[in-house]
């Protein structure tokens, strides 16, 4: 009642009472106070995985969206929405300057959330589709606070908030975790949420949800607003799988019915929960797969 409850309620809402033992049971096995974060934050991290695909050979895309996926005689073919960047592939022009670029490949893994999958792919079987679509996920909210001195006084990193009327899940600290000196001298404050895709904080700027967040935040510390540098808001639709009961005998396969085309999402993790850790070793499990078949 005063620990658990009001964490599980404040990240699943509505959900709360139907989450999984054997998630619950996996967050706990796997906590550890072994904590590791990359140097120069995870946008250096990306930036490497860049450069060691390029270096064998590989090509990544940017400002790019893939509309429609379908495979053609084993043959999966997508249909690319570049805005931006330049490529080699076949491209139509848009009327909105963009440019459509259809291209064909040996085998396609799509790591989007099971249900974009279903939107982009319209040659699915419907009966794929209705059974992989009970799968369900929260978005994301993250205000990131930029401030002039530390906003946990007591040198506390993570704290899940354990208050069901709190209008933030967790606060983060996170100069409190790595120095400051990795980020211009300025102590960064993540104030995390997971909500549903079309929770009214997704349609709010900034600024109107720090005026949400802020009379909690003075009852931790009220003189923060002096030290705040400047802030920004960062929203996803889909950051956090929804896990109930029975939820093994659900997990999408790696193959679906579209040949030569695989699913490697964080839907797949279970019963571990989502994170970089777990990402590298379904992309090792995945990549191990595909070679064997």
């Amino acid at each position: 009642k005063s620990i658990w409850e009001p964490q599980l309620t404040n990240k699943f809402g509505g959900a709360a009472d139907t989450i999984s033992l054997a998630w619950f049971w996996a967050r706990i096995k796997k906590r550890t106070p072994s904590l590791a974060y990359p140097e120069g934050g995870f946008l250096k991290f990306a930036e490497s995985l860049v450069t060691e695909i390029e270096k064998k050979g590989g090509k990544v895309y940017f400002n790019t969206e893939v509309s429609e996926l379908n495979s053609h005689n084993g043959k999966p073919k997508l249909k690319i929405i570049n805005h931006k960047s330049s490529t080699r592939l076949q491209k139509t022009e848009r009327s909105d300057g963009g440019q459509v670029i259809n291209h064909q490949f040996d085998a396609v893994i799509v790591t989007l959330p099971s249900f974009y999958f279903f939107k982009m792919a319209p040659s699915l079987p419907k009966d794929y589709i209705y059974k992989y679509s009970n799968l369900k996920g929260l978005g994301a909210i993250n205000l990131v606070l930029r401030l002039k001195k530390t906003f946990l006084k007591d040198g506390s990193y993570w704290l899940s908030i354990c208050d069901k009327n709190s209008p933030i899940m967790a606060i983060v600290d996170h100069s409190n975790f790595m120095d400051v000196k990795n980020y211009n001298n300025e102590h960064l404050v993540y104030l995390g949420n997971y909500l549903p895709a079309h929770h009214k904080y997704f349609k709010m700027n900034k600024s109107e949800i720090l005026k949400i967040y802020d009379p909690f935040l003075k009852k931790l510390n009220k003189d923060y607003q002096k030290d705040l540098i400047g802030y920004e808001a960062f929203k996803v639709p889909f950051a956090q799988p929804i896990i109930p009961v029975n939820y093994s005998k659900m997990i999408p396969p790696f193959e679906t019915p579209l040949k030569n085309v695989y699913l490697a999402n964080m839907q797949q993790v279970y019963p571990w929960d989502r994170g970089t850790n777990y990402a590298v070793e379904l992309g090792k499990k995945m990549a191990n797969f595909i070679q064997k078949k």
